[in-house]
C-alpha cells in the first residue's frame, strides 16, 4: 500500500524493479484501506492466506527480520 506517492510513481517504481504483485493506493495515512487493516506505521507488512485472512502482520523492519519473515512465509505456504 502506498500513501505518499502518486499512482504513476508507484507504477514506475514497480516497472523498474520488475515487481508484479498488486499494490493498493490510499489517499493518506489512516485512509480507508489503512484503517481497515489498522496500519499504524510504515512499513507494515501483511501475509495474507489463500482464504483472504491475514496470517501475519508486522510493523517496521529491522536487520534480521528477513529470517523470521521467511519462516512465516514457509508456514503460510505449508498451511495451504
Amino acid at each position: 500500500m502506498s500513501y505518499d506517492d502518486s499512482a504513476a510513481a508507484v507504477t514506475r517504481f514497480f516497472e523498474e524493479k520488475g515487481y508484479t504483485y498488486p499494490v493498493v493506493m490510499d489517499t493518506r495515512m489512516g485512509g480507508v484501506t489503512g484503517s481497515l487493516y489498522q496500519v499504524g506505521g510504515i512499513p507494515t507488512l501483511f501475509l495474507i492466506g489463500a482464504d483472504g485472512a491475514v496470517f501475519e502482520r508486522r510493523i517496521g523492519f529491522e536487520p534480521g527480520d528477513e529470517r523470521d519473515l521467511r519462516n512465516a512465509v514457509e508456514r503460510l505456504l505449508a498451511a495451504r
